[in-house]
């Protein structure tokens, strides 16, 4: 009996300090003398980051504010996934109050709001201060709706709304993630069609395999072997349907299991294999690949592992593992465009 009498005072107390925190955060200096309602933000186009945080200390900014207008995770040399972000902007912009609450409910919701909320603090490019910012709560019973509360600049509403964005069932912090691997985006070439002037293949562990793809403004295509010199006669079609193939090129995931110093030693390796695709913008993308070679479970000796291999993307420290299955239809040699014999 002591003991839960001890958890629930700790309890109260942790829920005093959110709320604290709460109603505290970043210079607020006081709550306005009213409501604020227009939790939506009208041009979008203007929104130049966002920053999303929750009572689990978890946080992570999502910024555009770059010259290539970008959606970047904050402190990464990854992009932020657009489709995620394109969520965020669409929640932005529809977001409206559904109904107002009671009395009665204002002051439990506030205090659920000071214990456990995501907050999402919206910015315009170039200010290094949120215009608006959303403490999102959980969903209505009916999940037709959220509970939300509302900042502007550094005044707060003095009360929460139940809000909904048309045509959403369910609680809108689904939409916001704080995780870095929810945002993280995996693709690596996603070229689309007459995008690509330029790719460059190069075997290091067979450099006769090695090879260039030229593609021209009309789309005509040459062929050079690992030398720079033409090879005068090749199978087009197949050259033609490689190009094609670097339009969903993935990675699976990032390298967690080594250390940094682990990381540096392997890029202090020649790698086994370098892809260096250009644009028509004259924007070039490098993959450096290394196999791994590891002993299995239960074996001693090092083999080939034949599922991953180890990549940088622009010579990044962060490295990524990609794939073979994923990556076959790229993985060719230049014999593979050369007539058959």
């Amino acid at each position: 009996m002591k003991k839960n009498i001890k958890t629930i005072i700790i309890l109260l107390i942790l829920a005093v300090l959110a709320g604290v925190v709460f109603f505290n955060d970043q210079g607020v200096s006081e709550t306005t003398s009213g409501p604020l309602r227009d939790f939506a933000v009208a041009d979008t186009s203007n929104v130049g980051k966002f920053t999303i945080s929750d009572t689990e200390g978890n946080l992570i900014t999502i910024t555009r504010d770059n010259a290539e207008k970008t959606w970047m995770v904050e402190g990464s040399e990854f992009k932020a996934k657009p489709e995620n972000a394109t969520l965020a902007l669409e929640a932005f912009k529809s977001t409206v109050i559904r109904q107002d609450l009671d009395e009665s409910k204002i002051k439990t919701t506030m205090n659920y709001l000071a214990v456990r909320h995501k907050k999402v603090a919206i910015y315009k490019f170039g200010e290094d201060q949120p215009f608006k910012t959303w403490y999102i709560g959980n969903a209505t019973p009916n999940h037709q709706g959220t509970f939300m509360l509302l900042q502007k600049k550094k005044q707060k509403s003095t009360i929460p709304f139940i809000v909904y964005k048309p045509g959403l069932r369910g609680s809108l912090d689904a939409r916001f993630f704080t995780s870095f691997k929810d945002w993280q985006y995996t693709g690596v070439y996603n070229y689309g069609v007459g995008e690509i002037r330029k790719i460059e293949v190069i075997n290091n562990d067979k450099p006769s395999e090695s090879f260039i793809v030229n593609v021209n403004d009309q789309s005509a295509l040459t062929l050079l072997d690992g030398k720079n010199n033409p090879v005068p006669v090749f199978d087009t079609t197949q050259v033609a349907h490689y190009v094609t193939h670097f339009k969903k090129m993935h990675f699976n995931h990032v390298v967690t299991d080594h250390t940094e110093a682990q990381m540096d030693s392997i890029q202090q390796i020649t790698p086994d294999l370098t892809f260096k695709v250009t644009d028509k913008n004259n924007s070039t993308k490098t993959v450096d690949i290394w196999k791994i070679m590891e002993v299995p479970p239960g074996d001693s000796i090092k083999k080939l592992n034949v599922n991953y291999v180890i990549a940088s993307i622009n010579k990044s420290k962060d490295l990524v593992r990609l794939q073979y299955y994923q990556w076959d239809n790229v993985l060719k040699p230049l014999g593979y465009f050369l007539p058959r014999k």
